[in-house]
């Protein structure tokens, strides 16, 4: 489906939410909040739960008398979850089991890695042996309709906030009558504001606007502070394009890579590998190329994050910069607009044919730091529609000009 409407229309009626006092409160905790408001509701309506369920094709129903039920948040990570009592032969006291499982994803995108986690935990809790099958209800409740590994979820039922909320809404005026008045207005206003943002945000998807107007874009949200969820959306969109690379198997390449020289981590030579993160510059798409010399291993890496787009090499930290030599890396990088020949910054080095002053970025790990070159994402991303095609083409560039054995050890100075 499409959308007639433009950025700004749809971006004002995503700042009319500023006027929602529920919205207001949910700033506090902008994903706990919608596991706190769907406990408030399971204990104070327990019918309304088992309607919303219900229409949702989920088996789960909750006793009317709430002293029965036991209905936890954040009990062991989960961040809601229905629990029931069972009797031990060893031990006087009953011991929880847990019956059904909600993970909320409403500020942060799914991942499948944490989705098998806790599928572990639970079998750990209800004493169940390691990959026995699992036969309760868990639910993925996402506000991102796209995202990495969403085809390789098969057990776990992903709901998107579009259809919890319509179900929410017309089971809620289906028993009215039974719902206090003051908490109906809470639940239709807590309905308004998450399906205006749920709309907008997936109109503003559609339109598949350049990264320079995804910036845009998030700089007018920031007032409403929704600025990062949009970005994750949108960088989690591009990320699935990149579909014939491999997710890292770590947190990031800096870590991957120290783990990788210690064989703690095995990967692939002629592999390219993808990471998509959230960090305080905004959300950021790497996709890399290990490259492996006498048995030690780097990677190329190319990463776009805010307004820098930035090409260059994860490597172990006193392999480049030794005491007395640390200006050596300025004079090893300089070498490296080789391999920029034939990418997207081709041109675009300086008035003098110099590349931009070198810089050092580590998240993770100190000992692998990212040395990079960084450009200006805003006059070059304009021109693209499609994130993911400039990655794809200016690391399939990098990787056809590698040399390994010849220019990669000069250049390194292996």
């Amino acid at each position: 489906m499409g959308t007639t409407k433009d950025i700004d229309t749809i971006v004002t009626e995503l700042l009319g939410v500023k006027g929602n006092p529920i919205f207001q409160l949910s700033l506090a905790a902008k994903e706990l909040f919608h596991s706190n408001f769907l406990y408030w509701i399971a204990s104070r309506y327990p019918k309304l739960f088992n309607e919303v369920m219900k229409e949702l094709d989920i088996n789960i129903e909750l006793s009317e008398e709430f002293e029965k039920n036991i209905i936890e948040r954040e009990y062991n990570h989960f961040d809601f979850c229905i629990c029931k009592e069972v009797k031990t032969e060893r031990s006087k006291k009953n011991k929880k089991k847990i019956s059904f499982v909600l993970e909320n994803k409403f500020k942060s995108i799914p991942y499948i890695a944490q989705l098998n986690k806790y599928d572990d935990q639970i079998r750990k809790i209800n004493g169940l042996k390691e990959n026995e099958k699992l036969n309760i209800p868990r639910v993925l409740l996402t506000l991102a309709t796209e995202f990495e590994g969403e085809r390789d979820i098969n057990d776990w039922k992903i709901i998107p906030y579009t259809l919890y909320i319509k179900a929410l809404e017309e089971k809620c005026n289906s028993i009215k009558s039974k719902i206090d008045l003051f908490d109906k207005e809470l639940i239709d206003r807590y309905c308004s504001f998450v399906k205006t943002i749920v709309e907008g945000f997936n109109d503003l998807l559609i339109l598949n606007m350049s990264w320079s107007d995804m910036l845009k874009v998030s700089e007018k949200l920031e007032i409403i502070r929704l600025h990062d969820v949009w970005q994750k959306l949108y960088a989690s969109k591009v990320f699935t394009q990149l579909e014939n690379y491999t997710p890292i198997p770590e947190k990031d390449f800096s870590v991957m890579m120290k783990k990788v020289n210690n064989k703690e981590v095995i990967i692939t030579a002629g592999n390219i590998y993808k990471e998509l993160s959230y960090g305080t510059s905004g959300a950021y798409i790497s996709v890399a190329i290990p490259v492996k010399v006498d048995n030690f291993w780097y990677c190329i890496i190319i990463q776009v994050q805010g307004h820098d787009y930035r090409i260059g090499f994860v490597v172990e930290k006193n392999f480049i910069v030794k005491k007395g030599q640390e200006n050596k890396f300025a004079d090893i990088i300089q070498p490296f607009t080789f391999l920029l020949e034939e990418t997207s910054i081709k041109g675009k080095i300086g008035n003098k044919g110099e590349i931009p002053e070198p810089k050092t970025y580590c998240v993770f790990d100190s000992d692998y730091p990212f040395y990079y070159r960084k450009w200006a994402t805003d006059e070059k991303l304009s021109k693209y529609n499609k994130m993911a095609d400039v990655l794809k083409n200016d690391i399939e560039a990098i990787k056809k000009n590698i040399n390994i054995q010849n220019t990669i050890t000069t250049y390194l100075n292996l």
